[in-house]
């Protein structure tokens, strides 16, 4: 089967019901539909294109998993409404897809666990100032991910959301993080210029990054805040201060 139109009369796509159709390139959901099962289609590695209906209100974790060929949505999804991708305001479903570009909807108030990693071509992301918190591993093998901005309205950010994101240049954390989890950015690149608007030192875990670090730059005020924190201060020779 290499591509499939869904009948009218269907109003949800259970668990599991195309996975590893491998030959699977374009599907048609329609507006009948209204939820989307748990890992529907989980690896089907060549389908390019889905266009999902009005109705789609709930999307099973990891729906897209292993979809790495997946490049084209279309319909709400395609629109910013994305609603499909979202249950109770947490971004699921696009694990290993093969986005290359994405913006959150401004729905969006929580990135769920792994909702993003290894989409080893994300080059772009935007994360809207709706998000409060980032989960554990949701970018992680993000490998093209090159800058990332955490707006000021996310307060705190899980464990591994950005390991191994090995292309990350620019990291710029916003002025109300509270707490950073056990190895957050350890992203394996060379050169990373961070930038944490914080004027309070966040809390922090050991071992929150490793990585070559270039500078870290945080409010000129708070400099020696940052020198002295826990975690922090084993940094100390790489903080500067920055007028932000």
């Amino acid at each position: 089967m290499t591509s499939a139109t869904i009948g009218s009369s269907v109003t949800r796509i259970g668990d599991r019901a195309f996975r590893d159709c491998s030959n699977l390139t374009s599907i048609t959901i329609p507006d009948s539909v209204i939820a989307i099962g748990y890992r529907t289609f989980y690896y089907c590695s060549r389908l390019e294109s889905v266009t999902i209906g009005d109705s789609v209100s709930s999307v099973g974790i990891f729906a897209f998993e292993g979809c790495s060929s997946l490049i084209g949505f279309y319909g709400k999804l395609a629109s910013g409404d994305n609603r499909c991708l979202i249950i109770d305001g947490v971004l699921n479903s696009f694990a290993r897809s093969g986005l290359t570009e994405y913006s959150i909807p401004n729905s969006v108030t929580s990135i769920g666990d792994y909702a993003l990693y290894y989409c080893s071509g994300l080059i772009s992301l935007t994360i809207p100032d709706s998000v409060t918190s980032i989960g554990e591993g949701s970018f992680s093998n993000c490998k093209s991910l090159l800058n990332i901005t955490i707006p000021d309205s996310v307060t705190s950010i899980g464990t591994t959301p950005f390991w191994q994101c090995n292309s990350l240049r620019k990291i710029t954390i916003g002025s109300n993080i509270a707490t950073i989890g056990h190895q957050a950015f350890e992203t394996g690149c060379s050169h990373t210029n961070w930038f944490c608007r914080s004027t309070t030192p966040p809390k922090i875990s050991d071992l929150w990054f490793m990585c070559q670090i270039c500078k870290i730059y945080v409010p000129r005020q708070s400099v020696n805040a940052y020198k002295s924190a826990d975690g922090w201060k084993d940094y100390a020779k790489y903080i500067e201060g920055y007028d932000f």
